[in-house]
Formats: C-alpha cells, sequence, structure tokens
C-alpha cells in the first residue's frame, strides 16, 4: 500500500461501511472506514458503450477511487492491475481474511460455484451484515481473478 497514494496513509484494520450495486450497469460502489474512521470510497465501475474516455476498456471494469458511483466529481479511474488496484485488493485480502462474515461468505460462493448449493441456499440464514458486505467481497473476487 506504500506505492500507492490514494491508500498509503490508511490504518488497518477497515471497516466496510457502506455498499451497492447499480443495477443499469452493474457497478459497484464501497465505503470503508480505516482504524482512525477516516472513510474512502470505491467503485468498481462497469463501462459501457457510451464511456468515451481512451484510457477505458469497454466491457471491463476500472477502479474509480474517490467516488462511491461509477461517475462522481472527484473520481480517478486507475489502470486495470496498476499499483492503485493490487493495493486495493491487497487491503480487501487483509480485511476478508478478519472478518468472520466475509469468510463465511468466501466459503458460500465457493459452494455456490462449485454447484453445491443453489442461490436460494446461498443466503439462507446470512444476517443483514452479509448483505452489507456481500458487494465488498465481489469486488475481492474481481480483483483476484485479474491480479
Amino acid at each position: 500500500m506504500s506505492q500507492s497514494p490514494f491508500l498509503s496513509d490508511v490504518v488497518e484494520p477497515i471497516t466496510i461501511v457502506f455498499t451497492m450495486s447499480f443495477d443499469d450497469g452493474g457497478s459497484q460502489g464501497l465505503r470503508f472506514a480505516d482504524a482512525r474512521g477516516t472513510v474512502r470510497n470505491v467503485c468498481l465501475e462497469n463501462t459501457l458503450v457510451w464511456a468515451d474516455e481512451p484510457k477505458v476498456q469497454e466491457g471491463h471494469h476500472n477502479i474509480l477511487l474517490n467516488s462511491f458511483y461509477p461517475h462522481g466529481d472527484q473520481a480517478q479511474r486507475v489502470p486495470i492491475s496498476g499499483v492503485e488496484e493490487r493495493a486495493l485488493l491487497g487491503l480487501l485480502e487483509r480485511w476478508a481474511s478478519r472478518d468472520p462474515d466475509a469468510m463465511e461468505l468466501e466459503r458460500r460462493y465457493r459452494r455456490y460455484n462449485a454447484r453445491e448449493i443453489s442461490m436460494d441456499a446461498f443466503w439462507e440464514g446470512l444476517s443483514d451484515r452479509h448483505h452489507l458486505i456481500q458487494t465488498a467481497v465481489s469486488i475481492l473476487f474481481t480483483l483476484r481473478a485479474r491480479n
């Protein structure tokens, strides 16, 4: 994280404050607080046909820093698998390895992807907190798969 200007001063552990998936395009917003209470926003943007910036790879999910939403005034798009994205991946990996609810979601995702359980069974018995952090775990999986 020390190479990441956005995350270099984050004090761990982090807490997931709020998440949201946007149905109109598939982007995912993540808000977390560090141990000092400093809140940060990131968005895993689903780029669509109307994206007109040359750095945007259509059909890929790009991380936006400083924004919970796909389009924000302070949003900074970072390269896929770049320094910032890998730092965010590391931060989420450490969070998930310490959070029992995140570990349970990962376990259920593995079972679901192996076709051992249905989506209904996946959510059975899970708390509101599991629903809150599900997007953070989903972003973690996306970043893991490409880094």
